[in-house]
């Protein structure tokens, strides 16, 4: 887990193989042909799939708590990457939840966060460039007896020409509000919604993201948010999915706002406004 970082940012499978050992039956992140297979494999080990499920966790999880907390940026760093994120939460409870949300809190609302329009792995290409390539629907896992064979990784005889055109993706590949970001909107949200599950699950006393984002949003910020479409859905999913107490700590940021706010015509501000009976 040292090099979990390295992994996720190696690309689609990189973050497949994560998303596996966090959240093995999730569906935004593995193909269910994939999950089929994984469980298959699953079905040879001596130990009961959900005890080996939650070996995983437990020996996964400390390290990538400790890697969100120094590096959370690389967390959001677009839309993939992001949903991986919010797919781990889902698994995590206590104060060890509560101090990844603080620190991710940080970054949304930190008003330079920049990301590129589309996330780059480590490599330096493009995920949306990414061969879109759907497992095979057939693939057992391997018997005892059997060998895999593997294929030899042949050198492309156009490696240059592909190095100066990734160069040119790069360059044309501009850096946007990380709020504003279509794909790490929708992580967001998932985050969000995930308060309300969480308490349903767990009790009132379940750490809440939307309670980090509201402490850490300064009256400007709050301000700016309200003028953007899509930041001003995240404080309606935010009022919609927390505790009453942290929906008066939203209300109270935004009546001094409440001119500006009706004022917006985008539908993010309205339906905010009409929520809040603005």
């Amino acid at each position: 887990m040292e090099q979990i970082e390295t992994i996720v940012g190696s690309g689609e499978w990189g973050r497949k193989v994560v998303g596996w050992m966090f959240s093995p039956e999730d569906k935004d992140l593995l193909h269910p042909s994939q999950i089929e297979l994984l469980n298959g494999y699953l079905e040879h080990s001596k130990k009961d799939k959900e005890i080996r499920r939650k070996e995983v966790l437990a020996a996964a999880k400390d390290s990538f708590c400790t890697k969100l907390e120094s590096n959370p940026t690389f967390w959001l760093r677009g839309g993939h990457t992001a949903l991986l994120t919010s797919a781990i939460l889902k698994n995590l409870q206590g104060e060890e939840l509560a101090r990844l949300h603080r620190v991710l809190a940080k970054v949304v609302c930190d008003p330079d966060w920049k990301v590129h329009e589309n996330e780059i792995n480590l490599d330096g290409s493009i995920l949306s460039l990414e061969a879109d390539k759907k497992p095979k629907e057939n693939v057992k896992p391997a018997t005892a007896g059997t060998e895999r064979k593997i294929k030899k990784i042949k050198k492309s005889p156009f490696e240059e020409e592909k190095a100066a055109s990734r160069e040119k993706q790069l360059a044309a590949n501009p850096l946007i509000n990380g709020t504003e970001h279509a794909g790490l909107h929708i992580a967001l949200k998932k985050m969000i919604k995930q308060d309300q599950e969480k308490r349903q699950l767990a009790g009132e006393d379940v750490s809440q993201f939307g309670l980090a984002i509201v402490e850490e949003l300064t009256v400007e910020q709050t301000s700016t948010w309200i003028t953007q479409n899509r930041t001003s859905f995240l404080l309606l999913l935010v009022f919609e999915n927390s505790t009453e107490e942290v929906q008066q700590m939203l209300r109270k940021k935004l009546v001094p706002l409440k001119q500006e706010l009706k004022a917006q015509k985008h539908t993010g501000a309205k339906l905010l406004a009409e929520k809040l009976k603005f």
